[in-house]
């Protein structure tokens, strides 16, 4: 075997690995984020649970609003707690790949041959990643703007005069 076909070999090993560990942040990521919501999406739902069985106890308009305002902050803490946890576990997954891109491939381009393939395969998963990114912004938005217009709905309540 020539010394340029190992040399060849070596290099695509060096991508593969690169890609495996891309991978894995890539689907650590989505687990975090898969957890991260389903358990606001648990909390959401014991949430709403337990304002129907305190909102059926209510007596009067007042009380009913009271529900409103101690119902409304902790929603919106929530909120932006998920929009917090979300954004970190994507920035920790971008500096995460940023770090295996820069210690696999220090010079990019540079006396490493990367086949069309190759580029193919990186292509697709970049993709992925700002998918992903996008994704969870937007759900972090949506969420954090649900929040402020129920927090907002939950100040704005009319109170009668006693």
């Amino acid at each position: 075997m020539s010394t340029k076909s190992i040399n060849n070999i070596a290099a695509q090993t060096h991508a593969v690995d690169a890609f495996l560990d891309l991978a894995r942040i890539y689907l650590a990521s989505t687990e975090r984020l898969s957890e991260l919501a389903l358990s606001a999406a648990r909390t959401t739902l014991d949430d709403c649970a337990s304002a129907t069985q305190a909102a059926s106890r209510m007596i009067n308009s007042r009380d009913l609003s009271a529900l409103n305002e101690v119902l409304g902050q902790p929603v919106f803490e929530r909120t932006l707690a998920y929009s917090r946890n979300a954004m970190e576990i994507i920035t920790q997954g971008q500096q995460e790949a940023a770090q295996v891109l820069s210690q696999k491939f220090p010079l990019a381009g540079v006396g490493f041959p990367v086949t069309a393939d190759w580029n193919a395969a990186l292509e697709m998963f970049t993709r992925g990643v700002r998918e992903l990114s996008a994704a969870t912004a937007a759900n972090v938005t949506a969420a954090t703007d649900a929040g402020s217009k129920f927090a907002a709905g939950a100040t704005l309540v009319p109170k009668k005069a006693a």
